[in-house]
């Protein structure tokens, strides 16, 4: 079984969803405290993270390249995302020839994975004490959309605010009703967090995700749309030194998903194993 999760963690962000991968190690935020006038001005500036729904949709479609590196082994796949809020999305991984290789959609409360080389599909709930273990701690899958494009969740309190020692901008701490410890780094001059972190409670980083070459993406219906990262790079504790970089392209916003486009039919003759 854990070669089932060994290669879904190499394979998918957490964060692509939960960012369940974690890598190489990560630094902890270097802070400094605000004034209090600082302060008011930093939280006027971040409500824009609050994911405006009528500008950017709450469903998106677009395509993706991941990019594995680890000690042992290192490889790109190419696949497209299916993606709505809060936790649910569908991953199709394709070969160079556009044939499917692989298959995950979740809602964030279940998931079904198809493997076609090995005819086989494995499903479950996201809280199946197997698959929380190779989870970080603390990290929602039912927010794992959020986390994908750079925005706070809807229900985000920001319970402090900081300045980044090295000039980065300013360091959210986050309530959001999860059990980890959220610090998500805001840039001022560009309006987007640059980079989001899970704390332990030795405050030393468990996963550390970074977005980076942001763009303005377009939504249907002429909207003015919003920002999205064109790449996002995570890294962290454990897992032997693996890193993981996906890289966005031809985003669409605005498109409409029913429940039935995240529903993954096993295909005949392949095995079907319960996580439990």
């Amino acid at each position: 079984m854990s070669c089932f999760f060994r290669r879904l963690s190499s394979l998918l962000l957490l964060g692509v969803v939960w960012f369940m991968l974690a890598g190489c190690a990560a630094t902890r935020p270097a802070m400094l405290p605000l004034a209090a006038d600082e302060e008011r001005q930093v939280r006027q500036q971040v409500s824009s993270l609050l994911m405006p729904a009528d500008a950017c949709g709450r469903c998106l479609d677009v395509e993706a390249r991941i990019v594995v590196q680890s000690l042992w082994q290192s490889g790109t796949l190419q696949g497209y995302l299916l993606a709505r809020e809060p936790g649910a999305f569908k991953f199709v991984g394709l070969s160079p020839l556009g044939q499917p290789l692989l298959m995950l959609t979740t809602d964030g409360v279940s998931f079904r994975f198809i493997s076609v080389a090995e005819a086989a599909a494995y499903e479950g709930r996201t809280t199946a004490a197997t698959f929380r273990k190779y989870a970080p701690p603390g990290l929602d899958p039912q927010t794992s959309f959020f986390w994908l494009i750079g925005r706070l969740p809807r229900d985000s309190r920001i319970i402090g605010i900081s300045r980044d020692e090295d000039g980065g901008g300013y360091w959210l701490e986050l309530a959001n009703g999860a059990a980890g410890h959220h610090r998500v780094l805001f840039d001022p001059v560009q309006g987007v967090i640059s980079r989001a972190v899970l704390l332990g409670e030795d405050e030393e980083p468990l996963l550390d995700v970074r977005y980076g070459a942001y763009q303005q993406v377009g939504a249907l219906g002429g909207a003015a749309g919003c920002r999205m990262p064109g790449t996002v790079s995570v890294s962290g504790r454990g897992h032997n030194g693996a890193a993981l970089t996906v890289q966005f392209s031809n985003w669409l916003l605005g498109t409409t998903c029913r429940d039935r486009d995240f529903v993954v039919t096993v295909p005949p003759g392949f095995q079907t194993v319960r996580v439990e």
